[in-house]
């Protein structure tokens, strides 16, 4: 079945490298969630070869199709575009923690972050 879907854009060269990083970021979310192309663009109300054409680069999704794929994922757009989830909750809950450290756990845990640099 010919996918005959309107809701895409076709690729510009001057955007290569962001389209192919938009392209490494959803494929890497879809096979993190077991899914075939195919199950998720039917997922998402849309033709079957639908997130193929993005992968191959053929077409982009518009605004509305780019929000549906991260409402289907729960990520944000700044989280898909970041390459991970959200983790301001987590940096908030370590920023509480560390507020009650004493003075020499902050030295640890200060020397302890600057060993793995090394």
């Amino acid at each position: 079945m010919q996918d005959r879907t309107i809701d895409v854009c076709p690729v510009s060269e001057e955007s290569l490298t962001d389209t192919e990083r938009f392209i490494s970021r959803l494929s890497s979310l879809r096979r993190a969630s077991g899914m075939s192309a195919r199950e998720l663009s039917r997922e998402l109300g849309k033709g079957e070869n639908y997130i193929c054409r993005i992968e191959k680069g053929i077409s982009v999704p518009t605004m509305s199709s780019f929000f549906a794929i991260c409402r289907y994922f729960e990520i944000s757009p700044k989280e898909f575009f970041s390459g991970d989830k959200d983790q301001s909750g987590d940096l908030d809950t370590l920023q509480k923690l560390l507020r009650g450290l004493t003075e020499p756990q902050l030295e640890w845990v200060s020397w302890l972050i600057h060993s793995k640099e090394e």
